[in-house]
């Protein structure tokens, strides 16, 4: 089950006792502006604001985070309204043209 959470390559690593390493990647960093302000206003609204504020989540970062892992890119961690996508050069076919392409699609989401 946890294979799943983990990038192949970091689950290889592991499995041969290779508890650290580099590796080179793009790494594209995505935060929502204004997301302050709307959190603060559905709280007012107790638990229907904060489902409210999962629906909204989810709906603004799925196809986000689809773009990211179909890419070949990996999400190491989400920071309440902003996330990192990491794009091993190693473990994906992402070239820069293409790198930066995913970074325009991900622009146009919003």
């Amino acid at each position: 089950m946890v294979k799943n959470l983990i990038p192949p390559f970091i689950y290889e690593q592991c499995k041969n006792e290779k508890s650290h390493g580099a590796f080179r990647a793009y790494t594209m960093f995505i935060d929502l502006s204004g997301f302050t302000a709307l959190t603060r206003s559905l709280m007012l609204r107790g638990n229907e604001g904060a489902e409210q504020l999962s629906i909204i989540l989810n709906d603004i970062f799925a196809p986000m985070v689809d773009l990211v892992y179909r890419r070949g890119g990996i999400i190491p961690y989400f920071a309440g309204d902003a996330f990192t996508g990491v794009f091993p050069l190693e473990h994906s076919d992402i070239a820069p043209l293409s790198f930066l392409q995913t970074a325009q699609e991900i622009r146009k989401l919003f």
